[in-house]
């Protein structure tokens, strides 16, 4: 039951980020676009995704750095991603095993 986010018409005024969707229990923010992806070995799962976080332009929460395991609501955006940069790191299920 989510409804498009209207944009702000007054000028000069920020909105408020959208608040998590809670997904089983758990808390859940949407992701907008994949960006990038690179493997970092100090972290418990490799492989990190640059991603846009939906309902945040403009803010500094507009994108980070995440594991790539926190990204699994969102395939069809990793697919997407994978099949414009197939030479970029990923996908997970070949680089971490809980």
């Amino acid at each position: 039951m989510l409804e498009p986010i209207t944009p702000n018409s007054i000028p000069n005024r920020t909105q408020d980020p959208l608040p998590p969707v809670e997904i089983d229990g758990k808390v859940e923010y949407i992701v907008e676009a994949i960006l990038d992806s690179k493997i970092d070995c100090h972290r418990t799962c490799p492989l990190q995704y640059f991603v846009k976080w939906e309902g945040y332009n403009g803010t500094p929460e507009e994108t980070s750095w995440t594991d790539a395991s926190l990204c699994e609501n969102a395939p069809d955006l990793i697919e997407e991603f994978h099949q414009h940069y197939p030479n970029k790191p990923g996908p997970l299920a070949k680089l971490w095993k809980p």
